[in-house]
């Protein structure tokens, strides 16, 4: 029984399409036509991410809601959610007994107090434990998250990074070979990590990224802690 799940083969070929496009964008001249070589480029890459949305099997590229969903918990909107009694009752307490000039001003304040709230008391604390126990099920299969570089400007905002990079710490193939044993774990399917990439027909580092969702199994196979159960403890 095999179980290796092969990458859409058009999202990948139209992705190809996309950094092509945006290479001869970025070589036109004029504003003009610069804007809308980038457009069509945007395009592109819109099309294979309705093909796929689960872009980081050709980009590389995973962002923190996609990270949450690979360890086995919910996107942050729904973990907000989950939260919202928790932040209405502290962005109370805050706001207090204080007078306003209007009902309008108070509103205004609450809904002040709200975003503080979540930002410092949900969001970050949910970002950085997602952030860990990503790392954790990422290194364990000798991956590492290399996160997108701000701007100077979102740098001094306070901004955290949304996408990441995906690379392996050595190389594809020894991070073939990690999640190669975490399929074996499952159940026995490959012999070597060779022989899972030869089976999928592309290369070490498209046969990682496609196969991702495995990583999750490898607590089960090991008796260790589950990433889920990693991002809780953090929380």
């Amino acid at each position: 029984m095999r179980v290796a799940r092969r990458n859409p083969p058009r999202a990948r070929d139209v992705y190809a399409i996309y950094l092509d496009a945006k290479k001869q964008a970025h070589m036109a001249r004029g504003k003009g036509a610069k804007k809308e070589k980038l457009q069509q480029a945007q395009a592109i890459l819109d099309e294979a991410r309705s093909i796929d949305p689960e872009e980081w099997r050709y980009t590389g590229l995973i962002t923190i809601d996609q990270l949450a969903t690979l360890i086995g918990t919910t996107e942050y909107a729904d973990y907000a959610d989950s939260q919202w009694d928790y932040i209405h009752e502290l962005a109370l307490d805050r706001v207090g007994a204080e007078d306003f000039a209007s009902e309008d001003a108070r509103d205004e304040a609450l809904a002040e107090a709200q975003g503080d709230i979540e930002n410092e008391y949900v969001f970050r604390p949910w970002y950085n434990a997602i952030e860990f126990a990503a790392e954790r099920m990422f290194g364990e299969h000798q991956l590492t998250l290399v996160p997108e570089r701000l701007t100077k400007k979102l740098q001094n905002a306070g901004a955290l990074p949304y996408r990441f990079k995906i690379e392996p710490q050595n190389t594809w193939v020894s991070a073939a070979d990690s999640i190669t044993n975490t399929m074996n774990g499952v159940g026995s399917y490959y012999p070597s990590a060779a022989a899972f990439i030869e089976d999928v027909g592309c290369t070490p580092r498209d046969a990682v990224l496609d196969h991702l969702h495995w990583m999750r199994r490898r607590p089960d196979v090991y008796g260790t802690t589950s990433y889920e159960q990693t991002f809780r403890n953090q929380l």
